[in-house]
């Protein structure tokens, strides 16, 4: 991978989610529909699809990214190739493969379960 990594080879961000505040996740908090996009809404998305990952096969998975920072676990993400984080010119761009603004991409739960059914 290219980019920003820390020692131990860990992507920051590692993953993505809807940051568009237009086009946000609906969720109810306290009994009361909200909007959610980016890191709001990426945190709680990844920690529901790995629950219902590891319900589906009764079993913890551990750490995800090093299962994901594999040609073959990179794969259960979809690119994201367009948009930005900047705020006042600063910030990242999404660019092919790894970047700064959206990591490896989003994820696709249907294939990460496939996946992760295969090597855990």
């Amino acid at each position: 991978q290219n980019g920003f990594h820390n020692e131990q080879k860990r992507g920051l961000p590692d993953i993505a989610a809807m940051a568009d505040p237009i086009n946000s996740y609906i969720t109810v908090y306290q009994g009361y529909l909200n909007n959610f996009s980016g890191t709001s809404a990426a945190t709680p998305l990844m920690a529901c699809i790995i629950a219902r990952i590891q319900n589906q096969l009764n079993r913890n998975i551990g750490f995800l990214n090093d299962l994901i920072y594999t040609p073959e676990g990179s794969k259960t993400l979809i690119d994201i190739t367009e948009g930005n984080n900047c705020q006042n010119m600063i910030g990242y761009f999404a660019r092919v493969g790894w970047d700064p603004c959206t990591g490896l991409g989003r994820p696709d739960g249907m294939k990460l379960l496939e996946y992760l059914s295969k090597i855990v």
